[in-house]
């Protein structure tokens, strides 16, 4: 099955970040390296990012509800780190402790409104971080390390729920004829939403992480919607009976990747909700490369793709499939 640049990319069709992501974690079996800065990474940058370099990490200046672009907001006269050590202004979320009992759906993406999930989960956990922290501080490995147990936490105890169930997978028919109606359909699933992004989405939340770069910031809201325009029309696609487990798999990972994203875009309004799905971010990936590469074991056993070349039905969606079944191969250990 010949292939071009063009149609490896698939920039302009496809959502580019799910080329880039799936072949990541098709490469990486562990799952350690999603694009150019791994989790870990942007969670460090992001704890101990201070704007306005006043000693106060960004995330806290909005629980303390001070300006992260003005060093002195709350006294001309001592930096907003000065004043909060001095006790001179005090947490918005100071309370008696409180549970996340609410379901995650209801978290609102942008602006968490009073006693939302969002809204308690920060509560609780800056609550946490305080008693934690003492009045010494903590470390940046201490404070990662802190972060990290809290998305983990949160992560267990308040899964995202799946946009799709059996219900909403529609019936193709099966054998040959049936899977590449399959591929045609999925071809004109994926391409239901077009941006024009050349990095996957971590890549651009890294740069407005890392440098406030609001155009980054304009392209990973592009690639959230077209995530959630995509899995729309995926779930659509009539599946074959041998498909519609992967089927339904697929689009949940398609779905849950763009309300990731979406969280992801709300870090300057939101802070702690960004934190708290990096976590989703991974597993919505490997889902989505784990589905493709059970996509590429049913055509590749149906001897489909052996005969596909460009301009055919479906040819995109073969081509998706095919690079991360050859990448996979690629890794497998060959005995001699």
């Amino acid at each position: 099955m010949a292939y071009s640049l063009r149609t490896t990319l698939i920039a302009g069709s496809l959502v580019v970040s799910l080329a880039l992501v799936t072949t990541a974690f098709v490469i990486s079996s562990k799952s350690a390296e999603v694009s150019a800065q791994n989790a870990e990474e942007l969670l460090r940058a992001y704890a101990t990012k201070d704007t306005d370099a006043d000693g106060l990490p960004d995330w806290q200046e909005q629980l303390y509800n001070t300006d992260p672009e003005n060093p002195n907001s709350v006294d001309p006269s001592m930096t907003d780190s000065e004043a909060v050590t001095a006790g001179l202004v005090k947490p918005k979320f100071e309370s008696t402790d409180v549970s996340v009992t609410v379901p995650i759906e209801d978290v609102p993406g942008v602006q968490a409104a009073p006693e939302t999930v969002t809204d308690r989960f920060a509560r609780k956990f800056f609550e946490e971080y305080l008693r934690m922290r003492g009045s010494s501080g903590l470390t940046t490995d201490s404070l990662l390390s802190f972060i990290n147990t809290k998305v983990a936490e949160l992560a267990a105890n308040n899964e995202i729920p799946k946009a799709y169930s059996n219900k909403d997978v529609r019936a193709g028919v099966s054998g040959e004829g049936g899977l590449r109606a399959y591929a045609t359909g999925a071809d004109q699933a994926l391409i239901a939403s077009t941006n024009n992004a050349t990095e996957d989405a971590m890549y651009y939340f890294g740069k407005v992480t890392y440098e406030n770069d609001t155009t980054a910031l304009t392209q990973l809201k592009a690639i959230g919607a077209a995530y959630e325009k995509v899995a729309q029309s995926y779930i659509r696609v009539p599946a074959p009976p041998e498909l519609a487990l992967i089927h339904l798999r697929f689009a949940n990972a398609l779905a849950l990747m763009g309300t990731v994203i979406n969280d992801l875009a709300a870090v300057n309004e939101d802070p702690l909700r960004a934190f708290l799905v990096l976590g989703q971010y991974e597993y919505a990936a490997k889902e989505m490369a784990d589905s493709i590469l059970a996509f590429d074991a049913v055509y590749d056993a149906a001897k489909i793709t052996d005969t596909i070349v460009s301009g055919d039905p479906g040819y995109e969606f073969y081509l998706l499939i095919h690079r991360a079944g050859v990448f996979s191969e690629r890794l497998q250990p060959h005995t001699p």
